[in-house]
């Protein structure tokens, strides 16, 4: 699917939404109800939108008490971890892969890091610009195709 169709999909979706004065939860079971696995699959998505609203609002009250989106990143990525080795190989791992995704170098040209030490603050640094470079890159692009359908 292209990306103007999916982009006036969604745009679709919410407007629907926003008409049927349903809460988000009955909205997807019904969407969702005739698929297989519909269920499961809008429990899963409620419960991932609970899950991103829980970590904003935790973010937010960081913020409020003097601490930047990467002390928090790094607590929480800490918080999960704790002392596992194992772990922190994995996420040192997986944080260095996302980076390379989201700069659009699927080649793997930054190191494998554990995330530990000096390490794990840099990779929650790249991986926060990387973010924010994707999202920036990715609302230009968006507006862009908005602008060339307004033409």
């Amino acid at each position: 699917m292209d990306n103007d169709k999916f982009i006036n999909q969604i745009h679709s979706l919410i407007q629907e939404f926003q008409a049927s004065n349903e809460t988000i939860d009955d909205f997807l079971y019904r969407k969702l109800s005739d698929q297989k696995d519909g269920k499961a699959c809008a429990q899963k998505i409620i419960d991932t939108f609970k899950e991103i609203d829980e970590n904003y609002n935790n973010l937010q009250n960081a913020k409020v008490h003097g601490k930047n989106r990467q002390e928090w990143m790094r607590e929480k990525f800490e918080s999960e971890i704790g002392n596992n080795s194992a772990k922190r190989d994995v996420v040192g791992r997986v944080l260095s892969e996302s980076i390379d995704v989201l700069n659009s170098n699927p080649n793997g040209t930054i190191s494998m890091r554990e995330f530990d030490g000096i390490d794990a603050i840099e990779l929650i640094n790249d991986i926060d610009k990387a973010i924010v470079k994707n999202t920036v890159d990715t609302l230009t692009n968006n507006q862009e195709n908005t602008d060339a359908r307004a033409n």
